[in-house]
């Protein structure tokens, strides 16, 4: 621009000396030749003015040209058209054009540049106002430029001509479009927000936190958050979580809201430390504070708790609720010093109502049941099914021990009452145990272990009834469990064997067979008699696994003994449960299928109590035996049920009579012996063999043989032995 401007001036200056050149033509030679020396001399004395003027306007104009080009804001020249005359560097690098001869040679109109608010800018430019616009323009390959334009108009040898100042501001438009979009989001979030600066005074909320809190953005600022929370010892825990927050930036976890009206919310709370980018260190300049209610989330998930840890048949708790529960209840006994009683409940002979009337029956009893115990008890007092009959009470609190007997006894009663069961009524009644804490346990699965004992208790005592739970009989049941694991490990491991006590004819003195007795060859070769272990397992699974090792122990020798051309008979004894069990049956089968050789001695000894049992079962296993061809012994004769119906009711092979009328013989006791002849008499007129048990003495064996009894055995004789000592016995009777 200032170029134009000292061209214009060196034009005028030229064209006066034109003028001063025709006024020298026109005067005569003297005029001439004085006017022109002056006129020269002034000329001259003009020419140097004006050149050392123009030699300063050039260089004002190429420091001005300097500026202009190198200036920091973009700076185009505009003539009336809005045709672009001139543009700085800067200018240049907003259009993405190299260098300035490229933009003038194309004699480009700004308009052309303009892609939105093209009519805004030419009502603008046109107006020559001073204040500034925003507009977009495009460059080569690049849209949506946007740029703050302000605006200079000034007139230079009869032109029109504007200079325009050119500001991108596109970073700060996307700051502000930012900003916008971050103060929608601020205000219109569902979530309260606070911003709280770096000593934890509250800044900003927005409107969810009004809302939520009921608290006035006014009444807030310049407060700490703590004023919301209203959990237990606030300022530690407040201390707490800002410290983990300094650590970490950042917190999350539910904390309790307090409104400004007293109400009381969960609250799902979010805290983030904003750090000092700038400074790019550990520097928090602010906290932003974010929480929302969770009530509804909360309650959702406790229903779905309850509906997890209900019994859908009864509507109690069900294990998993009870095992929550009585862990709450444990902590606050321990906590408080408060004792907690549980009582544990089962129902007697429900396996036999399944079993008869199926299982819609027992779950019908079930649901009777549970209503009963939920009308006896308060609704403090929780109950819980741990499964099929099982069900136990969490008692709270002290609850003296005649209390408890009542309740127990109301409960016994409650159960024992008739139920209609559908089309059927049922008797039924329940055994319970009681145990309390710190009295009976002082950890919980004791506790829970002590409740249980005491039920079986009762079930032992009777069934029908309640007990407290008996330390001392808890450890003897516990030595007994004890014990069973210790039988039980012998029975895998294979430490019971067979003794055999020989059988001897009256007559001659011959060996004539023996008795099979059990017994246990402990890991350091002691060995137990049958009195201490076999009423532990008698009616027990573990008791068939053993006599079935037994009796193949058994088949085994005496294949052996037939192999060398020996046929003792062996018998073995059964009691009712071994009797009435399959697995033994299959058992004798087996040996029929795989050693019918053997069956013919093998006899089966059993009591009159095991066959007067009424066992329908028992009756016809024993005829099967003995169709098979094995022999059937009746042992203890004369201590059963009906000792003369007995020997109506099967054919037995032989009769052995009791040890204790043997001994009768040596007190000489004559009405006592009057029973014992009697009883062989008897035995001898029905053709029954005989074997006495128990002789000890000669005078025994003298008195029985006057009787005419077939055989004997006993210490007389020779102690029950090993099999492998019977055949150092066996050779002397060969």
């Amino acid at each position: 621009m200032q170029y134009l401007i000292d061209h214009t001036r060196i034009v005028e200056i030229e064209s006066n000396f034109d003028k001063y050149e025709a006024l020298f033509q026109a005067l005569s030679t003297e005029q001439n030749a004085q006017v022109k020396a002056n006129l020269l001399a002034e000329y001259s004395t003009l020419k140097n003015q004006v050149t050392t003027s123009y030699n300063k306007l050039i260089e004002s104009r190429n420091q001005f040209a300097d500026l202009f080009e190198q200036a920091p804001i973009g700076y185009l020249l505009l003539d009336r058209k809005q045709q672009i005359i001139e543009a700085n560097a800067k200018a240049r690098s907003i259009f993405k054009i190299a260098v300035y001869d490229d933009l003038h040679a194309e004699q480009k109109s700004f308009s052309n540049f303009v892609i939105n608010g093209l009519a805004k800018f030419l009502d603008w430019v046109n107006s020559e106002s001073s204040a500034s616009i925003e507009i977009s323009l495009a460059n080569q390959g690049v849209h949506g430029n946007r740029i703050k334009l302000f605006q200079h108009s000034y007139h230079l040898l009869g032109q029109e001509f504007t200079l325009l100042s050119l500001i991108p501001i596109n970073k700060e438009h996307e700051l502000l479009s930012s900003l916008q979009i971050y103060k929608t989001l601020f205000e219109y979030a569902q979530v309260g927000v606070i911003i709280a600066d770096r000593d934890h005074k509250i800044q900003e909320v927005n409107a969810a936190f009004t809302k939520i809190t009921k608290y006035r953005r006014e009444e807030v600022l310049g407060n700490s958050p703590d004023i919301f929370y209203s959990f237990k010892d606030k300022e530690k825990h407040y201390e707490d979580i800002f410290k983990e927050l300094q650590q970490q930036g950042y917190w999350t976890g539910i904390v309790d809201i307090l409104t400004k009206n007293g109400d009381v919310f969960p609250e799902e709370l979010e805290l983030i430390a904003i750090y000092d980018e700038a400074e790019r260190s550990s520097q928090i300049t602010h906290y932003i504070v974010i929480f929302k209610n969770v009530s509804n989330h909360i309650e959702n998930e406790r229903n779905l708790l309850e509906i997890s840890e209900i019994d859908a048949l009864t509507g109690l708790l069900n294990r998993k609720g009870f095992n929550r529960l009585f862990q709450q209840r444990f902590e606050a006994s321990q906590r408080e010093g408060a004792e907690l009683t549980l009582v544990f409940l089962d129902l007697d002979n429900f396996k036999g109502l399944n079993d008869r009337y199926g299982h819609n029956y027992g779950d019908e009893l079930l649901i009777n049941f549970a209503k009963r115990l939920r009308n006896g008890l308060k609704k403090s007092d929780k109950i819980a099914r741990l499964g099929g009959d099982e069900f136990v009470i969490i008692l709270y609190g002290e609850i003296p021990a005649p209390a408890i007997e009542r309740i127990t006894n109301k409960l016994v009663e409650d159960a024992s009452r008739v139920y209609q069961l559908f089309d059927i009524t049922f008797k039924c009644s329940a055994s319970i145990g009681i145990a309390s804490y710190p009295q009976d346990a002082i950890d919980k699965q004791s506790l829970l272990q002590a409740a249980d004992a005491a039920m079986y208790q009762a079930k032992r005592a009777g069934k029908n009834r309640f007990q407290f739970f008996n330390k001392a009989l808890f450890q003897t049941e516990k030595d007994r469990e004890n014990k069973l694991d210790a039988i039980n490990a012998a029975i895998r491991n294979r430490e019971f064997e067979f003794f055999l006590q020989p059988q001897h004819s009256m007559k001659s003195g011959t060996l004539i067979g023996f008795e099979a007795l059990l017994r246990w060859r402990t890991s350091d070769n002691q060995i137990v008699l049958p009195a201490d272990f076999l009423a532990d397992i008698e009616n027990r699974e573990e008791f068939i696994t053993l006599s079935i090792q037994i009796i193949n122990q058994l088949v085994m020798q005496i294949d052996v003994w037939i192999k060398h051309g020996f046929k003792w008979p062996v018998a073995i004894n059964l009691n009712a449960y071994q009797l009435a069990h399959s697995r033994i049956k299959k058992a004798f089968f087996k040996i029929a299928e795989n050693y019918p050789d053997v069956i013919a001695l093998i006899g089966i000894e059993v009591t009159e109590t095991a066959i007067f049992e009424n066992d329908k079962q028992i009756e016809a296993n024993l005829t099967e035996m003995q169709t098979q061809g094995f022999k059937i012994f009746l042992d203890d004769f004369g201590t059963g049920y009906a000792s003369i119906y007995s020997l109506k009711k099967f054919h037995f092979h032989a009769i052995k009579i009791d040890g204790s009328f043997i001994n009768d013989i040596l007190s000489e006791d004559h009405k006592q012996l009057t029973l014992l002849d009697g009883i062989i008499q008897l035995l001898q007129s029905m053709e029954l063999d005989i074997i006495c048990e128990g002789v000890e003495e000669q005078k025994q064996l003298d008195y029985l043989a006057e009787k005419n009894c077939d055989a004997a055995q006993g210490y007389f004789f020779q102690k029950p032995l090993p099999s492998k000592q019977i055949w150092a016995y066996i050779k002397n009777y060969l």
